[in-house]
């Protein structure tokens, strides 16, 4: 059987009534996987690689780039139990089921390089069964590539340590924005991957630890801009918050003040002042004045 195979036959055991739905990746099917699923009344689909079957009389993928863009081919075995789809979108796919082919198409969105606008394309029923239950490890590894950990080791114990954080960290955003989707959150206020990553590496930085001192001599890298100064936020960025853990853990948080010509506002909360004093290790601009000290209460737990 080989082994991915082996791993979706050993995974499927628990499952004893008929009419379950199973979908994995090119990895896994086979068309032998797929024959013993169907022994067992098991409705099996997912992505597969032309080379793991015998040579089946589909179109190539020069002569589908000459159609229209959505355009597929289909062959069944011949003893009924396989159908495999070929479908071009921007390059060729290919799929394979013991259930469903071509089936009821539908339309979707597509976006146009050349035309410069979005377009609709027609798509097999296998493809949209095959999107609408893709998750697990497919949506995983995709966002691990997003923002993947480089490390420049050939030792393999410390790439799965740095895989390790990746999945955790993937995973931790994907309960936070559901969360935040419970809590009725907006989707503006909600971070992206890109930024709840920076969270949690400066909230592992700065969380118990005094503020890091300046290092005497000239820096390695010369840099235009000064502690002090940081770059104009672009229309629609969200302006620098608060991290949590880091603001009431009661080390190191010293005021200072800019040299900007213009007060930034206040971002404590219901508060609308203006003030040139910000935390020197939240970076975080919060009023010190006499009568309304938000530096004070922010900073408290």
């Amino acid at each position: 059987m080989g082994h991915g195979a082996a791993v979706v036959l050993h995974l499927s055991q628990r499952i004893t009534d008929p009419n379950h739905k199973l979908y994995f990746d090119n990895y896994f099917t086979t068309y032998n996987v797929i024959e013993v699923l169907t022994d067992k009344r098991i409705h099996a689909a997912g992505t597969a690689r032309i080379c793991c079957f015998a040579n089946p009389p589909l179109k190539s993928d020069k002569e589908m780039s000459k159609k229209e863009r959505g355009n597929h081919d289909q062959v069944t075995s011949r003893d009924g139990k396989l159908v495999l789809v070929k479908w071009f979108d921007n390059r060729s796919v290919l799929l394979a089921s013991n259930f469903v082919g071509v089936g009821e198409e539908d339309e979707v969105e597509r976006w146009d390089k050349k035309e410069k606008r979005y377009m609709k394309i027609k798509r097999p029923q296998i493809v949209k069964k095959f999107n609408e239950a893709m998750g697990g490890v497919d949506k995983l590894d995709q966002l691990i590539s997003l923002y993947r950990t480089e490390i420049k080791s050939r030792k393999w114990t410390l790439r799965m340590i740095t895989h390790g954080f990746d999945v955790a960290v993937v995973n931790s955003w994907l309960e936070y924005r559901r969360d935040a989707q419970h809590s009725g959150i907006p989707n503006k206020e909600v971070l992206d991957l890109l930024h709840f990553r920076m969270n949690v590496a400066e909230c592992l930085v700065r969380l118990g630890k005094p503020q890091a001192l300046k290092k005497r001599g000239q820096p390695s890298i010369p840099s235009t801009l000064t502690p002090l100064e940081e770059p104009p936020l672009k229309q629609g960025t969200i302006a620098r918050r608060f991290l949590p853990k880091v603001q009431k853990d009661l080390v190191d948080h010293m005021p200072n003040f800019d040299d900007k010509k213009e007060a930034t506002r206040c971002k404590q909360p219901f508060c609308t002042g203006k003030t040139h004093v910000f935390c020197d290790k939240c970076k975080v601009h919060l009023c010190f004045v006499p009568h309304r000290n938000c530096f004070k209460a922010a900073h408290r737990k």
